[in-house]
């Protein structure tokens, strides 16, 4: 078997040109015409009984030949590989053939992907202390004051300071006719799909619940059951209040609202005009309790001494803070992973990004069905399709998978390991979160395989985390003289010298099978 390798640079895959002897073709050819003899009557004979001569009078020599590349190619392609040293990163395609000069397959074969990832350890990105401020935690007690409120069904219009149980139905306006109409034609064929968020958010970090993208009549906020306190803190677009004030139980309101210029929480669909379909489902009266050492003690009975509400304020700035930092740390960290994926060399086949579109629209499907709606009912609502949706995530898509291959290259090189007992304390770590009372009966489901894989590959994540904010911040450690920075090709992020668990911050990219 002779074969030729052509390295696809556009593609990141290779073309295999495989020859093979004709005793091999001629021996597929009789398997498959003995195949299609059995499908067909070919009178004078029994199904599967006519001899060769026969069958390629009755079928064709064509057919045969196509039927016998078909039959050879998944044990060539599997000898190909096996030959040639090829790591695919995905089934390969059976892309032609021919006949002469002799007996040629081509395959077309997804390479897996390459990183280099250049001077990272130079990559510094300043940092800025996480600050909570006072005001920060009167708005913390008062969300602790709704959360322990007295309430009371309300038979009047909904007024401001009530609690309103709504469903809500909104999605993006139009455009105005009059302005499609001026938009230049040869502009609207060559314009390009507003998907920026999608550089600047994950979906899966994004809320769907809330906005859904930023195309016309698209989904902004689908929510059933929603209780929201009619106050500027709690409104979910200026003007929501005012459009609601009045309405009772049962009643239905539609209005239209605009997304102000200033708007921090949607700031990349700022000033588009959203329309509002809520319905009231109930009104409740609430009293706050009063901020006193009686409602601390109410709110911290289940501790072994109550706090005062000085120590209840205490306590609350204590937890903002800590999650104040562990937020700075994740921003801080994105930011020095996007810096150094900006300046590695990151290689791929378009089947990573395809692989990581599908995981996308299979988590935002998993999210709009807890709110009572479907993929396939956003789709149907927006008139989107498969492939608008592709070019919709594609940007986005593309992000996740150099983040992660650029982060599971930085756990290779800076040889970031876990063993059992660093597995063992993160188990023990895990289980503090559980009451003391159930910790022995969960920690057998600790043990199992699957979830012993789940929280390694957590725990070596959250450790390449850590090295890179070290990293981004001058302080991390020397590295081991034996790790080499040059990676060669024998060293690349596949080679089985590696750590077992090597997914990064998108869903684990592993070889998928040899078979075309």
């Amino acid at each position: 078997m002779n074969i030729q390798t052509e390295r696809l640079e556009d593609q990141h895959a290779a073309r295999l040109t495989v020859e093979i002897d004709q005793e091999r073709l001629d021996k597929a050819k009789q398997k498959a015409a003995k195949q299609l003899s059995t499908r067909a009557n070919i009178p004078g004979f029994r199904k599967g009984k006519a001899p060769y001569s026969i069958i390629v009078r009755y079928f064709g020599e064509a057919a045969i030949i196509q039927d016998a590349f078909e039959l050879v190619s998944n044990d060539v392609y599997r000898d190909a590989l096996a030959e040639s040293g090829i790591e695919p990163y995905t089934s390969g395609a059976f892309e032609d053939f021919k006949l002469e000069p002799t007996p040629t397959l081509v395959f077309t074969v997804p390479l897996q992907p390459e990183v280099d990832l250049a001077g990272y350890r130079s990559v510094r990105v300043p940092y800025e202390n996480a600050e909570v401020t006072d005001t920060d935690v009167t708005n913390a007690i008062k969300t602790l004051q709704e959360q322990n409120a007295l309430t009371e069904d309300s038979a009047h219009p909904a007024k401001l300071g009530d609690r309103v149980t709504v469903d809500i139905h909104s999605h993006f306006v139009e455009e105005h006719e009059d302005e499609e109409v001026e938009e230049d034609a040869s502009e609207s064929e060559d314009a390009e799909p507003a998907a920026d968020e999608h550089e600047e958010h994950d979906h899966d970090e994004h809320d769907h619940d809330h906005h859904h993208g930023h195309g016309d009549d698209e989904v902004f906020i689908h929510e059933h059951d929603a209780p929201i306190i009619f106050d500027s803190e709690h409104e979910p677009l200026a003007g929501f209040n005012e459009a609601m004030l009045g309405a009772n139980v049962g009643d239905s309101r539609e209005f239209d609202l605009t997304i102000p210029d200033d708007s921090e929480e949607y700031e990349d669909v700022a000033g588009r005009q959203v329309h509002f379909g809520v319905t009231v489902k109930k009104i409740e009266n609430i009293t706050l309790p009063a901020l006193n050492d009686e409602f601390a003690a109410k709110v911290t009975a289940e501790e072994e001494k109550p706090l005062t509400l000085l120590e209840l304020r205490i306590r609350v700035r204590e937890n903002l803070e800590r999650m104040a930092e562990e937020r700075q740390d994740n921003e801080y960290a994105r930011q020095a992973l996007d810096a150094m994926v900006d300046q590695a060399t990151v290689k791929f086949p378009e089947e990573i990004i395809a692989d990581e579109v599908e995981n996308m629209l299979e988590q935002f499907d998993q999210q709009l069905r807890q709110q009572g709606f479907t993929l396939k009912d956003y789709k149907a609502l927006t008139k989107i399709s498969d492939d608008d949706l592709f070019t919709q995530y594609r940007p986005t898509a593309e992000n996740r998978v150099k983040r992660g291959l650029v982060m599971r290259e930085v756990m290779v090189v800076e040889a970031i390991e876990a063993d059992d007992a660093a597995l063992h304390v993160e188990i023990d770590r895990l289980l503090e979160n559980f009451d003391p009372s159930q910790r022995d009966n969960l920690r057998p489901m600790f043990e199992e395989p699957k979830m012993r894989v789940s929280v390694l590959d957590d725990l070596l994540r959250r450790l390449t985390t850590e090295r890179i904010i070290a990293i981004a911040k001058g302080e991390a450690p020397e590295l081991p003289p034996a790790v080499d920075l040059e990676v060669d090709d024998e060293k690349q992020p596949n080679d089985s010298s590696k750590p077992e668990v090597v997914e990064a911050v998108n869903e684990e990219i592993n070889q998928k099978g040899e078979a075309v």
